[in-house]
């Protein structure tokens, strides 16, 4: 992951699982810093048992990563 970080030049680290019951509430669970790097590198978990709010899920994490909340995605269907 570090490498990945360094290739592309990311501010932070967020290693996502899915969520079971046996885990921590959804989200973000965890937070490190990086040994040698100092990037900031965090554990979250996804509930990906519910498909229609995984999106948002992921939206939310990396949003509170950022310190931004991220637009939600607007649909590029037509009508027919």
């Amino acid at each position: 992951m570090l490498a990945y970080a360094r290739a592309f030049r990311a501010s932070r680290l967020i290693l996502l699982y899915p969520w079971t019951r046996e885990l921590p509430p959804k989200g973000r669970a965890r937070e490190w810093t990086a040994a040698g790097s100092g990037l900031p590198f965090e554990v979250a978990t996804v509930d990906v048992g519910r498909p229609d709010a995984a999106a948002d899920a992921l939206r939310r994490i990396i949003g509170a990563a950022c310190g931004t909340a991220l637009p939600a995605p607007t649909s590029n269907r037509t009508a027919a």
